[in-house]
This record gives structure tokens, C-alpha cells and sequence, in this order.
């Protein structure tokens, strides 16, 4: 699962900002993010619902607040 994810990710993201030029980091993470929030809406193969919606409508209630800092 984790080998098919990055190469997911690999396609939808990294080969489609590969071969701009960033002049910052910030920059950078900006193409990144946003190629990101398309990759989640994206509808699922055969499903009617994307990652985004699963994670909203199934994940995002079991999680738990991370332990405070040491």
C-alpha cells in the first residue's frame, strides 16, 4: 500500500512540478500543497466520494490530539 502511495503521489505531484523553476522553498511547498488539495478532491476510481471526503467523513473523528510538548 505505502509503495503504491508514493508512487500515487510521484505522478500527481512531483512530476507536475518538476520542471518549474522555484526561487524559494516557500514557493515550493506552495505548488506542492496545492497539487495536494487537487490530488484529495479527486474522485476515487470506481468510487463516488474522494480522499478528502473519506478522511472528513470516516478518519477525522478517530483521531486524537497529540500529546502536549515536552
Amino acid at each position: 500500500l505505502v509503495e503504491n502511495a508514493v508512487k500515487i503521489i510521484y505522478t500527481r505531484i512531483y512530476s507536475k512540478t518538476k520542471h518549474n523553476e522555484y526561487c524559494s522553498l516557500d514557493e515550493l511547498n506552495n505548488a506542492i500543497r496545492t497539487k495536494l488539495e487537487i490530488h484529495n478532491n479527486l474522485l476515487l476510481t470506481e468510487r463516488n466520494y474522494s480522499r478528502r471526503q473519506q478522511f472528513e467523513e470516516v478518519e477525522k473523528s478517530a483521531l486524537n490530539p497529540l500529546p502536549p510538548l515536552c
